[in-house]
């Protein structure tokens, strides 16, 4: 049961980490800027969704002020992600403190946790910025970004060994 809970455990937090890769911070997301922290991928991202809600300048002041007063909180997250990764690291190959590994992925999860419900938050308070109408297309393109999702996971599975794989020769073969 134990050792079932802490794979969960570390299975969520190698899950998660691709979101933590775009948190911010240096050698995160692009050019090592992230969400919180500038040009990364995920903010690409949300400031293309914000671009096509044609969001007032009044809007946009307001989504910056809601980002950069949770600029802080995500760093202190991402550091300390960060810490846990390189504690793991600087273990002994050979040698295995199961304990000790126990307690970094609680932490990791930890922080994991905090990291997420703050994104959460973070949407939440950008969404209230919208109008209603802002509201609907927002959540219209949302529904267009998980059928993309939902496509490829039917294209290349998700990781079950279903879907299609590189084949003999370079070709797709299912």
């Amino acid at each position: 049961m134990k050792k079932t809970w802490i794979a969960i455990v570390l299975i969520t937090v190698m899950s998660l980490g691709a979101g933590v890769a775009l948190a911010g911070g240096p050698g995160f997301g692009h050019h090592g800027r992230g969400m919180f922290g500038g040009h990364g991928f995920a903010m690409m991202a949300m400031g293309r969704a914000l671009c096509r809600l044609n969001l007032t300048e009044e809007q946009q002041q307001k989504v910056h002020s809601i980002i950069e007063a949770a600029r802080p909180q995500v760093q202190a997250h991402v550091q300390a992600l960060r810490e846990g990764r390189q504690q793991l690291q600087a273990m002994a190959p050979g040698s295995f403190d199961e304990a000790a590994v126990e307690a970094i992925a609680q932490k990791q999860a930890k922080e994991m946790a905090a990291l997420i419900v703050l994104k959460q938050q973070v949407r939440s308070q950008i969404y209230n910025v919208l109008t209603p109408e802002q509201q609907k297309q927002a959540d219209e393109m949302r529904q267009e970004r998980q059928q993309e999702r939902d496509c490829m996971r039917g294209m290349f599975g998700t990781g079950t060994g279903q879907g299609m794989r590189m084949g003999g020769g370079g070709r797709w073969a299912k």
